[in-house]
């Protein structure tokens, strides 16, 4: 006998609210992608009491030039601009006192370009290039359309590049191994092509790649292996297919692992068994195969967050999930599970237990008794186990 379908809701959900979170799990972002910046320090003389701002009336150095050119260029192709926000780009200001530009106390030279959520339309003008002292460089959250600069490369000294929810189609440049310093790297939620650079993998700095919510294809790169310092990877809401590479096991710093709405297939990911590191796991929406490992939750000590909906996955759920004190929300949504369920589970801190649509139950009368623990998760607002 299977277990037929209850659902209890703490708070007021529906069974959509359900759904529609199974299939919009990328965008539960795990944090704000905004690079924290230093505000333009003081420059101390050689008397404690004389204190002065950096002087940005004197002469433009030929660098500074060069700035103000690309800034200008830059401009030149922006369409719309309905808040104002590049008003202040001219003659009557200095470029160093344009929103959304900062610069450098010593050269003057420009170090963020920051527009985020200006509500900007246009292109990228090629002469972003040309900021070769830039570390920030944020334009997510507007208009932008047409095809990302492959000048962008040149930036050898950028830390943190965001072009993401915007319009940008093309490829992603593989011009962008180039920037070596980079650390973030989102270019999520546009309409870029094509596959994921291998060259992106000697990026050896990079701590966090967004790349979620385009269309791209192919397979995921065996150099991201290469990643070492890399805490979150979001490539979820594409086409890729094929197996997971071996080489993600040496991602041991990795938190965040999203690859869910693709066209994954293989076993559960053998090499994420190797990565204690991980908090969130999102894998729905794919064709994974075969069983969870029995030591599956003495694998991930710091495991948060399991999403494995819609895929086939076989077997009993593992017992040792009860050994992830940290898990608050799981889904195994419609895959093909079978079993009891572990009673065990009524010791975690979960919000969300989600299992419907699977085989579990084996028509004994205690099928049911895991609930009566399950009842011990005070936070529990979704607990779907029925289909």
């Amino acid at each position: 006998m299977c277990l037929h379908a209850v659902v209890i809701y703490t708070w007021e959900n529906t069974i959509e609210d359900l759904n529609v979170g199974s299939t919009k799990l990328v965008n539960q972002k795990q944090e704000v992608r905004e690079s924290d910046q230093d505000p333009v320090s003081f420059i101390d003389s050689v008397f404690l009491t004389n204190l002065s701002f950096p002087d940005y009336t004197a002469a433009d150095t030929p660098g500074n030039e060069t700035d103000k050119l690309a800034l200008l260029a830059f401009k030149s192709q922006i369409t719309e601009d309905p808040i104002g926000v590049l008003a202040s780009w001219n003659d009557s200001f200095h470029l160093c006192n344009w929103t959304g530009v900062m610069c450098s106390n010593d050269q003057r030279r420009v170090t963020s370009l920051n527009l985020q959520g200006k509500r900007l339309a246009g292109t990228l003008s090629s002469y972003v290039g040309n900021f070769t002292f830039i570390n920030l460089l944020d334009l997510s959250g507007n208009s932008f359309h047409g095809e990302i600069p492959p000048e962008l490369g040149n930036l050898r000294r950028i830390q943190n590049l965001n072009l993401s929810n915007n319009f940008l189609g093309g490829v992603i440049p593989s011009d962008l191994y180039n920037c070596s310093s980079l650390t973030s790297l989102a270019l999520d939620h546009d309409y870029l092509i094509g596959q994921v650079p291998p060259g992106l993998g000697s990026l050896s700095e990079l701590r966090k790649l967004y790349v979620g919510s385009n269309n791209i294809t192919g397979s995921v790169p065996v150099s991201l292996g290469n990643l070492t310092s890399l805490q979150e990877l979001d490539m979820s809401y594409n086409y890729l297919e094929g197996e997971i590479p071996s080489t993600i096991a040496q991602l041991v710093n990795l938190q965040i692992f999203q690859l869910s709405v693709n066209n994954l297939s293989g076993e559960f990911p053998p090499p994420l068994y190797n990565l204690t590191s991980l908090q969130f796991i999102a894998l729905s929406f794919n064709s994974f195969t075969g069983n969870l490992r029995n030591d599956i939750g003495l694998a991930f000590p710091n495991l948060k967050k399991i999403w494995l909906a819609y895929n086939f996955l076989t077997g009993p759920i593992p017992e040792s999930f009860s050994n992830t004190s940290y898990l608050q929300n799981i889904d195994f949504l419609h895959n093909n599970f079978t079993g009891k369920v572990p009673q065990d589970f009524g010791i975690l801190d979960l919000d969300v237990f989600s299992i419907g649509f699977n085989h579990l139950g084996s028509g004994e009368p205690d099928d049911l008794k895991f609930i009566t623990f399950i009842t011990n998760c005070s936070n529990l607002r979704v607990l779907h186990f029925g289909g």
